[in-house]
């Protein structure tokens, strides 16, 4: 199962390095969804954060913000406070300015898979597109997360989250599941959960959950 957004661009960004061949390719790899497409500047754009978080080589603050030109520290500290790994980086012997490898290959995966996140929320995109963000992180990672659902709840955006398991839909409000390439219910978390949770056959389907994080807060 595959889900996406689309909201109407507000118009068109001007990217400083359209005659660089490299920093064009550099640009499209940062797009997480695995589309080849261009970077531009996002505000109220959706983002798909997908389960194989990669970091390019460069530093934590460049990584956060895709590589813009020009980079605002307060917007990078920002995404980052959205995300809950602010202190995480600071933590660091540089920083921001931490320098990583292809893959983040000086962090472990839950730091990348957590600065990700920070990516994803840079600009404070309307939509937040989430596809098992949990994957790679222990108990204080998953926390984080929720937290940075509910942040976006409460600044008026939406956050999609796809997952096998229900322990990251803490922050949502409504559920769409799917068995089979079909879909088998839909309806608010406290009604439809306790359906994903019964036993199911060996013979079952698995399911597929897609939660939906509306933009008023419980």
């Amino acid at each position: 199962m595959h889900a996406g957004g689309h909201q109407a661009d507000r118009g068109r960004h001007r990217d400083d390095r359209d005659g660089d061949p490299d920093e064009r390719q550099r640009a499209r790899r940062l797009d997480s969804s695995g589309r080849n497409v261009r970077q531009r500047r996002s505000h109220g754009a959706a983002f798909l954060r997908a389960q194989a978080a990669e970091l390019l080589p460069g530093s934590i603050s460049d990584n956060i913000a895709r590589f813009e030109s020009e980079i605002d520290p307060e917007t990078v500290i920002r995404a980052a406070e959205a995300a809950g790994v602010h202190e995480l980086i600071v933590s660091l012997p540089g920083g921001y300015q931490t320098v990583v490898g292809e893959n983040g290959a000086s962090l472990s995966a839950g730091q990348v898979q957590r600065i990700a996140l920070a990516r994803a929320l840079y600009h404070e995109p309307f939509l937040v597109v989430l596809d098992e963000p949990n994957s790679n992180l222990d108990a204080e990672g998953e926390a984080a997360l929720t937290r940075a659902v509910f942040r976006v709840r409460e600044r008026g955006g939406i956050v999609v989250i796809i997952a096998h398991h229900p322990s990251v839909l803490a922050a949502v409000d409504t559920l769409l599941v799917m068995r089979g390439g079909r879909m088998w219910a839909l309806g608010p978390k406290d009604e439809i959960l306790p359906k994903v949770l019964r036993p199911v056959s060996a013979t079952t389907a698995p399911l597929r959950v897609v939660g939906d994080a509306t933009r008023t807060a419980s």
